[in-house]
């Protein structure tokens, strides 16, 4: 059996008494996606925007946010109203200023773990749904090999 350009060795035990742990990337083709659809922190739990009044992209800015903030709501907790820095809290739930540039990937990658050796499944694969849970799964696994192997 190839994979890549190496030659693998045949397993030497039966396949059965093998699990083989599977990444899949899914493909580099993207769309745009909503703060919801990323898990966006901003959209999750608020965010917080300081401008500097005094210069003319904060002047820029301060007008952008009180012609509506592209319907995004916003309380104003400027400490100082005199000075140049003005503070605006933006509550969850709402888009954030990044969103036009949150993307997904159209095929999402798959992480799984099959019972037997590599290409010779002989069950159905088990998915997981986050790559933490894959790690954790692989993770246990080789523990519970490198113990069997201590004890011979």
């Amino acid at each position: 059996m190839r994979v890549g350009q190496q030659a693998l060795v045949g397993p030497g035990m039966p396949i059965q008494t093998y699990t083989t742990y599977v990444i899949r990337t899914g493909n580099e083709q993207t769309t745009p996606a909503s703060c919801e659809q990323v898990d966006c922190d901003a959209y999750r739990l608020g965010w917080v925007t300081t401008l500097d009044v005094s210069t003319e992209a904060g002047q820029r800015a301060m007008a952008f946010l009180t012609a509506g903030a592209g319907g995004r709501h916003y309380v104003e907790t400027t400490e100082n109203p005199a000075g140049p820095l003005r503070t605006f809290r933006f509550e969850p739930g709402q888009r954030c200023f990044a969103a036009g540039e949150h993307r997904v990937q159209l095929r999402p990658s798959v992480f799984a773990r099959y019972p037997g050796w590599l290409g010779q499944r002989i069950g159905d694969a088990r998915r997981y749904d986050r790559p933490d849970q894959w790690v954790d799964d692989f993770a246990t696994h080789q523990e519970t090999l490198a113990d069997a192997a201590q004890r011979g």
